[in-house]
């Protein structure tokens, strides 16, 4: 609220500074992250991904044939389950990883270890509310069959942590780029 208002004409809300990093940096490794957790609950339950992505369309319904792998046989009541498992990893991992994005772009160059987060209540807030929505989204059953997603197991809460690290690595090398040399290459072509 300190800076200034953004000159009409000259300065713009998205650029491609700000498209590279939503999408090149973050939303890759945030996607991946996600296909991760996604494709690990498979292979809990004995399901490499190529099995994954070769057997649809017939399988993965309340309707589907057995799926067998193996000498393992997947009733379409496991398949369900599973898939429903799947889902609510890839959603848990989304919401978490946009929990350590949000905190990583409180500053465009002051390091996170030196920002005191706890001066905008507004984002401890909104964490929260959308906390409590995931584990209702995942753990409800009611709220499952609606979304279609199941309980989850507690290890693949933490797939999120791969990416909290990586990203927080990426932007705190990125901002001390920036104050190292404000002016500098980085600073004007890369970070957002």
């Amino acid at each position: 609220m300190q800076a200034p208002p953004r000159r009409l004409g000259r300065d713009s809300l998205v650029d491609r500074r700000l498209v590279l990093y939503s999408y090149g940096i973050a939303g890759t490794l945030e996607t991946l992250c996600c296909m991760w957790a996604f494709f690990s609950i498979f292979q809990y339950h004995g399901i490499s991904g190529s099995h994954v992505i070769f057997s649809s369309p017939p399988h993965w319904t309340s309707t589907s044939p057995d799926l067998v792998l193996g000498g393992t046989v997947y009733t379409a009541a496991q398949q369900v389950s599973i898939v429903r498992e799947a889902r609510s990893a890839y959603y848990a991992t989304l919401i978490l990883c946009q929990f350590a994005n949000l905190w990583n772009c409180k500053t465009q160059s002051t390091s996170l270890l030196r920002y005191n987060l706890l001066r905008n209540h507004v984002s401890f807030y909104g964490v929260a509310v959308m906390g409590v929505a995931t584990v209702i989204i995942v753990y409800v059953p009611a709220v499952n069959t609606f979304f279609g997603t199941g309980p989850l197991v507690g290890w693949a809460w933490a797939f999120w942590i791969a990416f909290a690290l990586l990203i927080t690595a990426y932007a705190e090398l990125s901002k001390w780029q920036v104050r190292r040399n404000r002016s500098g290459w980085w600073a004007r072509n890369i970070q957002w």
